[in-house]
């Protein structure tokens, strides 16, 4: 009932706000800037959180332009008696007009009237039992209920807004109620459009998309993570409002922010975006966010100021007047403005979101396979081989440039994977502007990233950079693809988006990063690091596992390695018969097997990708070293032997070759050998008194 009156108010011009049951005024403090006539917003209102709310109407200005004022004529009090002051007046100054008369639960009335232009009414009195209600007032309408008497607010027949119109105050009547000039009127905002061309590639509207990054600009503004479902949906709880009280918005994985919360203290992000949902929430751009947050809302002082920060900005501006230099400005923010929360992993331990990465190795290595398991394994959202599970499915994007597989092998890949197709993009070409197909290439790679961001991938897939580099034209050892990977590496951020890029290591080997072919700016342009590469064994022996580790991992802890085989799969029709190729022979399609019987260590992946195998002296040699220094407890030497890439029966083990321990105090104490019995125990008291400083 509340809805369709509010709506029905609204669509007579006058601003609308719910009131509060049991009282007589609206839920929030800020309703003077919440009053709207926007039925999207009402609709919201009175279906959502103020279901069970009465109806008011703000008084003062409206949105077309109508200043509304009320006379509250009291009943409740004989002695003070508003209907008979009314009397009064009209007697000594004549009848007013017939108006709009909305009848209150104690037995009064409201009149409503218009000012004429130029004038504006405030909150005061007309007379003994008759309020006056205008700029910053409002008043409580049908059909709500009276706090004191329990009886409903009702429209009087043949005078609700809907069926009489407001009419204009008469000369004595705004000679009693308190009247001040109109404060001049905000000159209208040009529209989009007039001004600068907001439809233009090269406008500030665009300009600023290509560089924004949601989660950032959300916590600048106060905005709080509440959390991720599966569909990799984020919701946000907007600034002054706890977590646990709910959400506010959506940011989805393809960039779009929806505002569903119509609290008042979103006013003017809310009456800044345009674009309404057919379930009433607002698709906010950044554009319009930044406006509302930095500009007030004010879209052409955003735009203004937008223009001063694009490249080739001096074009963009008038001619400074007068003479001499311009300054330089620097634009700065203080340290605590900045979001110092730990970047949001894709896969933790392995792929941050967000940034640019690596998958390296030698040729038939199985790079290409274990980055099709991750992809079919991410559509499912099922636990990963090293053992996180994404926080739900997420959509894979595989950009397959010339050269190297195509997009057909990529599907066979990703069937005997029992991925989930349908979350799956292929990418093989991109049209022109003049819709003619081309191959991928190092200058439209961010622009096919870009493309499968917006259709909602969380990790995109580059097949391969030495692809990309022969595109470009490019010498990977000079350091040429640089500037393609920076442009990636934007791409990423400005989507919160995983990329990462196949490549393959040199025939040398060396340290994990020092293998990646190519110039070491490579590694440096990346934030992660994975390489394949084949577990070292014995002089003589044939190689039967690949290990998958971590060479590089800026900003969290990395996975430890994990070990795989590759083994051939039959690739079925639909009927479920097996496929044969032109010979009539099955085919076999490469997939991962995952070794889960065998732990493997930092050290073993280090030493593969060095090229040596992990001897027992090695695993001594550091353990002398880590207790070079005296007693230390167990669960330390423990943990500096984890980060020294030994598990922990191999530093067992070495301990037990170099090194005694000794219980004291509760906690196991390790030493080396060589240390004296005796002073070892007296150092070790010292330390577990916590007198020593070791």
């Amino acid at each position: 009932m509340s809805l369709d009156h509010a709506l029905d108010y609204a669509k007579c011009g006058i601003r609308v706000l719910p009131i509060k049951p049991g009282t007589k005024r609206p839920p929030m403090n800020e309703w003077v800037q919440a009053a709207t006539t926007d039925p999207a917003i009402i609709t919201s209102w009175f279906t959502g959180m103020y279901a069970d709310h009465g109806v008011g109407l703000a008084m003062g200005r409206q949105p077309d332009g109508r200043f509304i004022f009320a006379l509250d004529v009291d009943e409740h009090d004989a002695a003070h008696s508003g209907g008979e002051t009314l009397a009064d007046l009209q007697a000594r100054h004549g009848k007013l007009p017939d108006t709009v008369r909305l009848l209150t639960g104690s037995g009064g009335l409201h009149l409503l009237f218009t000012a004429p232009p130029g004038v504006e009414v405030r909150n005061g009195s007309a007379g003994d039992g008759v309020d006056v209600r205008g700029e910053g007032g409002q008043i409580v309408v049908a059909p709500s209920i009276h706090p004191g008497t329990g009886r409903r607010y009702e429209c009087e027949s043949g005078f609700a807004p809907w069926e009489h119109n407001i009419a204009e105050a008469t000369g004595w009547l705004l000679d009693i109620v308190k009247v001040a000039p109109a404060p001049p009127q905000p000159q209208a905002r040009p529209q989009l459009g007039t001004m600068y061309d907001f439809q233009s590639p090269d406008s500030p509207a665009e300009w600023l998309r290509s560089w924004w990054r949601w989660p950032g600009e959300l916590r600048k503004a106060g905005w709080t993570e509440h959390h991720v479902d599966h569909n990799g949906d984020e919701y946000w709880t907007r600034p002054g409002k706890p977590t646990r009280d709910g959400e506010s918005a959506v940011l989805h994985p393809d960039g779009r922010f929806v505002v569903f919360s119509t609290d008042a203290s979103l006013f003017t992000l809310l009456s800044t975006a345009r674009h309404i949902n057919v379930d009433g929430g607002r698709t906010v751009s950044p554009f319009e966010f930044y406006a509302a947050y930095e500009h007030g809302g004010d879209m052409s002082a955003a735009a203004r100021f937008l223009i001063t920060k694009m490249p080739e900005a001096d074009s963009r501006l008038p001619p400074p007047q007068g003479d001499g230099d311009v300054p330089c400005k620097v634009t700065f923010r203080t340290a605590d403005q900045f979001d110092t929360k730990p970047a949001r992993q894709l896969i933790r331990g392995w792929f941050p979101r967000g940034e640019l990465c690596i998958v390296a190795g030698k040729p038939g290595v199985g790079k290409g396979i274990v980055i099709t398991d991750i992809c079919a394994r991410g559509s499912r959202g099922v636990d990963l081989p090293n053992g996180d599970r994404p926080l739900g499915p997420f959509v894979s994007g595989v950009i397959c440039l010339p050269g190297e597989d195509s997009a057909d092998e990529w599907a066979r890949r990703l069937t005997v994977a029992d991925a989930q197709l349908d979350r799956v993009m292929l990418a093989e070409t991109i049209p022109d502007s003049a819709g003619v197909e081309h191959p991928i290439s190092a200058s439209t790679i961010a622009a096919a990233v870009e493309g499968m961001a917006r259709q909602g991938a969380g990790l995109v897939v580059v097949d391969s950079f030495a692809g990309l580099a022969n595109s470009a034209g490019k010498d990977t050892n000079k350091g040429e693809v640089r500037a393609v990977l920076d442009d990636l590496s934007e791409v990423a951020r400005r989507f919160d988006l995983t990329i990462v890029i196949i490549h393959h290591v040199r025939k040398a080997q060396g340290d994990p990063l020092d293998i990646l072919q190519g110039n070491t700016q490579i590694g440096a342009a990346v934030r992660s690091v994975l390489v394949a590469v084949e577990e070292r064994v014995a002089d003589g022996a044939e190689p039967d596992v690949i290990l998958f580790g971590v060479a590089k991992l800026n900003g969290s802890k990395r996975s430890k390695p994990v070990g795989f085989r590759t083994v051939g799969r039959e690739l079925f029709h639909q009927d479920g018969q097996p496929m044969r190729d032109d010979r009539g022979d099955v085919v076999y399609v490469a997939r991962v097997q995952w070794i889960k019987d065998r732990t493997f260590t930092q050290g073993e992946f280090i030493a593969a990708c060095n090229g040596s195998v992990l001897r027992s002296s090695d695993r001594d040699d550091a353990a002398t070293d880590i207790l070079a220094n005296g007693p230390m407890a167990s669960t330390e030497y423990m943990k500096e032997m984890d980060d020294a890439g030994f598990s922990a029966d191999q530093a067992k083990r070495a301990r037990d070759r170099v090194g005694e321990t000794k219980r004291h105090g509760g906690k196991w104490w390790s030493y080396p050998k060589s240390m004296d019995s005796a002073a070892a125990a007296q150092a070790i008291e010292i330390l577990a008194s916590g007198e020593g400083d070791g």
